[in-house]
C-alpha cells in the first residue's frame, strides 16, 4: 500500500479519536475550550498520550513479531500488560511534568486503580484497532504481491508454452529445405532467405509479450508463402485476410501453430483448396478459422491419425493453455473433426496498439 495512503489512514483514525473527544466535551457542556481541553489539561493528556504510545507498539513492535507467528496467546497477555504500562507511565508523566499526580489518583487506593483500569481498557481498545488497522495493510500488501506473482508466473509459464511451440516450426521449415536442396537449388536459395526473414521475426520481434498484429501478419505471410514454394499446386492453400489491421496488436506466434498442424496433415500437395485460411478483423475482435483435409486410415489405425491439435492432443492442450494466460474470458476456441476436414475456430479480442 502507498505510503501516503498508509498516512492518510493513520491521520484519519486519530482525527476521528479526537473528534469524538470533542463531543464528549460539548456534550457534557464544560465551559474549557475543545483545543485547550485537549492539548492544555491533565484530562486530556491521559485521553490521548497512553492511547497514542499503545497503539503505535502494538502497531509497529507486537503485531508484526507475534501476530504472523500465531502467538495469539502471547499477544493478548502482552498487549494487556503494555496498555496497563502505559497508563501507569503516562499518569507518572503527568505528575513529573506538573509537581503532582491527578487528583483522582489522591483521592484512594480504589478510585486510583479504577481510573488507571479504565485507561488501560481505553489504551487496550486503541491496540485492538491497531492490530486490525495492521493486518488489514499487511493483508492489502499481500494480495498485491500475490497478484504480481501471478502475473509474473503467467508471463513465465507463457514464455515457456511458446518456446515449446516455436521448435516444431523450426524443425518442419529445415526438413523442407533440405528435400529441396537436392530438387531445386534456386529455389532452396529463395526458402533459406524466406526462412533468415522468419527466424528474425522469431527470435527478435517476437520476444514482445504484445507485437502489432500488422508484424505478426507479415510474417504470417512469409510463412505460408514460404510453404508454397515446395506445393506442386498453390492452390492448396487459400488464404484471406479482411478487416481494418492498424492500431491493433496481438501475441507473437498466436495463430501460426495452428497452420503449422494443417500443413503437416493436409490431404496432399497437389489437392486444391486441402488447406483453407481466413483471417477476419473487425474493431478489436479477430477471428481466425483454418481448416485441412486429411486422408483418413483404417479405423483400427485411426488413433494414429488423429491431427496433432485435436481434442486432447498435446498442441491442443498447450494451445489452450496459452490462450488461457493470455487472453483470459477473451477468446473462444472451437475444433471439429468431420468428413476427414479437421477445422479450428479462434475468435479473439485484442488489445490497442501500445504507442
Amino acid at each position: 500500500m502507498p505510503r501516503s495512503v498508509v498516512a492518510i489512514l493513520h491521520g484519519g483514525y486519530w482525527g476521528l479519536y479526537l473528534l469524538l473527544i470533542a463531543m464528549m466535551v460539548i456534550g457534557t457542556r464544560m465551559n474549557t475550550p475543545v483545543p485547550q481541553f485537549l492539548f492544555s489539561t491533565s484530562a486530556g493528556f491521559l485521553l490521548i498520550a497512553p492511547n497514542v504510545v499503545a497503539f503505535y507498539v502494538q502497531y509497529f513492535i507486537l503485531a508484526p513479531r507475534l501476530f504472523p507467528r500465531k502467538r495469539f496467546g502471547l499477544l493478548a497477555l502482552v498487549s494487556l500488560l503494555t496498555a496497563v504500562s502505559t497508563s501507569l507511565m503516562c499518569a507518572a508523566v503527568l505528575g513529573v511534568a506538573s509537581g503532582r499526580a491527578p487528583s483522582v489518583l489522591r483521592t484512594s487506593l480504589a478510585n486510583a486503580a479504577a481510573f488507571i483500569t479504565w485507561l488501560s481498557m481505553l489504551a487496550l481498545i486503541h491496540m485492538t484497532l491497531a492490530l486490525v488497522i495492521r493486518g488489514f495493510i499487511s493483508w492489502y500488501e499481500d494480495i498485491a504481491v500475490k497478484e504480481q506473482l501471478a502475473r509474473k508466473t503467467s508471463e513465465v509459464e507463457a514464455a515457456l508454452l511458446r518456446a515449446k511451440l516455436d521448435p516444431h516450426f523450426l524443425f518442419n521449415t529445415l526438413n523442407n529445405i533440405d528435400v529441396l536442396i537436392m530438387r531445386d537449388a534456386a529455389a532452396a536459395s529463395n526458402y533459406v532467405n524466406q526462412l533468415s526473414d522468419i527466424l528474425r521475426f522469431v527470435l527478435y520481434e517476437a520476444r514482445a509479450e504484445r507485437i502489432p498484429l500488422d508484424a505478426e501478419l507479415a510474417y504470417f505471410d512469409k510463412y505460408i508463402a514460404l510453404q508454397r514454394i515446395r506445393m506442386a499446386n498453390p492452390n492448396v492453400v487459400s488464404y484471406t485476410l479482411s478487416g481494418d489491421t492498424r492500431g491493433l496488436s496481438i501475441a507473437p506466434m498466436l495463430l501460426i501453430p495452428f497452420v503449422e498442424n494443417a500443413f503437416k496433415h493436409a490431404a496432399g500437395e497437389r489437392e486444391a483448396g486441402a488447406i483453407v485460411v481466413a483471417i477476419s478483423v473487425q474493431q478489436d475482435s479477430l477471428t481466425f478459422v483454418c481448416s485441412n483435409s486429411y486422408h483418413p486410415l483404417p479405423v483400427t489405425q485411426h488413433t494414429h491419425n488423429a491431427p496433432v491439435m485435436a481434442a486432447g492432443g498435446l498442441g491442443h492442450e498447450l494451445m489452450h493453455q496459452r490462450l488461457n494466460l493470455i487472453y483470459p474470458k477473451r477468446h473462444a476456441l472451437a475444433v471439429s473433426d468431420s468428413n476427414s476436414r479437421y477445422s479450428v475456430r479462434l475468435d479473439v479480442t485484442l488489445d490497442a496498439r501500445r504507442v
